[in-house]
């Protein structure tokens, strides 16, 4: 889906989505209503051929919009459980980290709460953009080589450093899944048989014969409603941190506003 698609609010980027492929499906009946009759008129049985044909155009989309729907929203629930994961990671790295001698302790808290903060005000704008940022990665090596350069004394020091490397390990690798579910999305060739499933789903509603225009129309439209909500479903979470349904950015914001104070 283009860029500027996902830009606007939901309602105007939803109903402009819906108007679109319903137009399509009023202005087809208007256009093929005559032309069905040519081809189809002199079939006794015009009514079931198109419904059976209907049937079947229907059933080949539906197993491929579900198909794809739940993989869209597989990459949601995944970046969203990577957000949360490396959100709770840098928690408990700042509580480890005021274990430390006080020498380094105010320095490696210091880190986290610049790149929690990074995180915040510039990553997530450039997440919007649909880009994956790697800007935070200063913050990343100053922490780590203040604490790999760290040398423990006496067992507590040794335990408390071994459960901060522990946190510090799951921290990189949330940090990697959310920076790599930034930039998964839906392939072009896909979308482009996904579009083309649902004009060609609308499209075999043209040839059911049907007396009056108006109701002919409505069947159309309906079946156009259907089939582009469904649609626009995979468009609005197939980006995790693009568009108006969005992965926030709350989880690092309640850690910076409660654990990092």
């Amino acid at each position: 889906m283009p860029a500027w698609f996902t830009d606007v609010p939901i309602l105007t980027s939803a109903g402009v989505f819906m108007a679109f492929f319903m137009t399509f499906a009023a202005c087809g009946v208007l256009a093929f209503r005559r032309v069905s009759g040519i081809i189809f008129g002199a079939e006794a049985e015009w009514r079931d051929l198109a419904t059976l044909c209907l049937q079947a155009g229907v059933t080949f989309f539906a197993l491929l919009l579900a198909l794809l729907s739940f993989a869209a929203y597989q990459n949601y629930t995944d970046a969203r459980n990577a957000v949360s994961a490396e959100a709770a990671a840098l928690g408990v790295l700042y509580r480890e980290a005021s274990g430390y001698p006080p020498g380094i302790r105010n320095g490696l808290q210091e880190d986290l709460r610049g790149y929690t903060r990074h995180v915040i005000a510039d990553e997530w704008d450039d997440h919007q953009r649909g880009w994956a940022p790697e800007s935070g990665e200063p913050y990343v090596r100053e922490f780590q080589n203040a604490i790999f350069a760290f040398r423990p004394e006496g067992p507590t020091q040794s335990n408390l450093h071994s459960a901060s490397l522990a946190a510090f390990k799951d921290f990189i690798n949330a940090r990697r899944q959310r920076l790599t579910a930034a930039s998964i999305g839906i392939p072009g060739l896909l979308w482009g048989v996904l579009v083309a499933g649902v004009l060609t789903v609308i499209s075999l509603t043209w040839f059911i014969p049907v007396k009056r225009t108006r109701a002919h129309i409505f069947l159309s439209c309906s079946t156009a409603f259907a089939a582009s909500l469904a649609l626009y479903s995979i468009v609005a979470v197939d980006r995790p941190f693009k568009g108006s349904v969005s992965v926030p950015a709350t989880a690092f914001q309640l850690v910076l506003d409660t654990t990092m104070r």
